[in-house]
């Protein structure tokens, strides 16, 4: 799957990745990250962690319910 090109989506504002590097070793990371970053528009937003950093950013923010 890392090896097949990702979908032609064009290039988005925001990428998040939650819950989702913490299963790969480092250079898979690499990878995952490289070919994401290709997708991300000039100035876009890429964003990573895992669902409880995300939730106390929304919670901070007054976003969650």
């Amino acid at each position: 799957m890392l090896n097949s090109p990702l979908p032609d989506v064009g290039s988005l504002d925001r990428i998040w990745l939650l819950n989702v590097l913490i299963y790969f070793d480092l250079e898979t990371k690499v990878q995952i990250c490289q070919q994401i970053m290709q997708k991300l528009r000039p100035g876009g937003i890429f964003s990573w962690g895992t669902r409880k950093v995300y939730r106390a950013w929304c919670l901070a923010w007054n976003w969650y319910k």
